[in-house]
């Protein structure tokens, strides 16, 4: 996924040398609907100048340091203050948006299939990313080979009707833009040389022939479009992502993770709504958009991930509990569950005990305005009371005392044996090694200098 990311992030960069032409004006062979569809904002420059490229990522770069030690609720204060400078768009408005989206969609498949050298390759990808079988493909395939052999202007005329014919079928059913991504891939890599396509032979693409240049150029616009068209749309109804990710902000996930999964919702609402159903986008966008939040819950608001279908069973028979509730009066057993949702027993009793109780992360937040943790206030019974800490540092000091009134290697050997040294406690032989001496003259020396430390401890208390 990534690696297409990237493909697409570099096609969308026009080749060094010239800046791109206008394809509607130089290519001779465009269909109406390339030339009637696409405003004039789709074939502006997509690339910077070098000099303004690298302000704008030295800017950009400063500006994510910047931001990359700010507090959570600040980003979502700049996000809520950015987010509050967009326009809401109207009914009208959003069909429109649409329309448009569609007609650039189109016009960029129209085009994509107007090259007759490359037809035979961007059929076989759409018939491996898409499931329904187009049988305008094969007819494409057939007039692209007539096209080549005699390229008269009848010809032609007939291939490109039937390439507007093939978009309008194809475009419906590639809803994930699947097959759209894989075909810009190949023809990034035909323009760069790395594709089996390319080359100067017969059956091949020159990717420096001035009409793969002009064909490249205009699909490079044309997708440009469609992304900057998308895109609008999706910035327009971010606001509605925000009021429905509110209603589940119950603490299982930060408010910030849960706007980010209503937006991939609201990606995936733009990709498939359809005005010609005549309802607003925001009645179809708000159920991806819950979809979306919900599924990220099921997944990822617990500390240990419960299988989706454990968690819809749990839901039924929770909902089953309160109506058996509702009606009996009082809370119902767990045979009763059972035999009211259709579920085995066992299984009510299982979700009820450990579903009930649900792990949670004690490194979460407490909530989105307060910045402390659950672990924050947690008892540490293990901890020592503060009196006990200090007579223990006391002693500790007194000892060390004691220690330096031996002799040298009474007091080494006290320091190895009762692990002072290292934190670990050496054997009566490991020391008797370090000192070439038996393991009971160790131990002798051993008794010898524990004996001069409680004589001197006895005197400190008579005193």
């Amino acid at each position: 996924m990534a690696t297409q990311s990237r493909a697409r992030a570099s096609f969308l960069a026009p080749r060094r040398g010239r800046p791109p032409r206008r394809a509607a004006r130089t290519t001779t062979n465009a269909t109406p609907v390339i030339a009637g569809d696409v405003p004039d904002a789709a074939f502006e420059p997509i690339q910077d100048e070098p000099e303004a490229t690298a302000a704008k990522a030295s800017t950009t770069t400063t500006t994510a340091k910047a931001k990359s030690d700010e507090p959570s609720e600040n980003f979502l204060a700049r996000y809520f203050k950015e987010m509050a400078e967009l326009s809401v768009l109207k009914p009208e408005e959003e069909f429109e948006a649409a329309r448009q989206i569609e007609s650039l969609e189109l016009a960029l498949w129209t085009h994509i299939l107007s090259n007759a050298q490359l037809v035979d390759r961007v059929c076989s990808i759409v018939d491996e990313n898409l499931e329904d079988e187009v049988k305008q493909l094969a007819s494409l395939r057939r007039s692209s080979r007539n096209l080549r052999s005699r390229s008269s202007a009848a010809v032609r005329k007939r291939y490109f009707a039937l390439c507007e014919t093939t978009a309008q079928t194809v475009h419906p059913l590639d809803i994930d833009r699947c097959a759209l991504f894989a075909v810009i891939d190949e023809l990034q890599r035909v323009a760069s040389g790395d594709s089996d396509l390319a080359g100067r032979g017969r059956g091949s693409v020159n990717p420096s022939s001035k009409t793969f240049l002009t064909y490249i150029t205009c699909v490079r616009d044309l997708f440009a479009a469609t992304q900057r068209a998308r895109n609008g749309f999706v910035k327009a109804n971010l606001r509605l992502v925000v009021s429905i990710a509110r209603r589940f902000n119950h603490g299982r996930m930060p408010l910030s993770d849960l706007i980010q999964e209503g937006n991939i919702g609201l990606i995936k609402a733009v990709e498939r709504y359809d005005y010609r159903r005549g309802f607003r986008f925001s009645t179809y966008a708000s159920w991806w958009i819950r979809h979306a939040i919900s599924r990220a819950l099921a997944d990822k608001g617990r500390a240990v991930r419960l299988p989706v279908h454990m968690i819809d069973a749990y839901h039924k028979v929770a909902k089953t509990r309160r109506e058996l509730s509702n009606r009996l009066g009082r809370q119902p057993t767990s045979e009763e569950v059972a035999a009211e949702s259709g579920i085995a027993v066992d299984k009510v009793r299982k979700l009820e005990g450990f579903l009930m109780e649900q792990a949670v992360s004690l490194d979460r937040e407490v909530s989105d305005d307060d910045g402390r943790k659950f672990v924050d206030f947690i008892e540490d019974t293990d901890a020592d009371l503060p009196s006990d800490r200090v007579m223990h540092e006391s002693m500790n000091d007194q000892v060390m005392e004691l220690l330096g009134e031996l002799k040298p290697i009474e007091s080494d050997i006290l320091r190895k044996r009762f692990g002072l040294v290292g934190g670990r406690e050496q054997t009566l032989k490991e020391i008797g090694e370090d000192y070439n001496l038996s393991r009971e003259r160790i131990r002798q020396l051993q008794e010898q200098a524990l004996g001069k430390i409680r004589r001197a401890l006895r005197r400190q208390d008579a005193l």
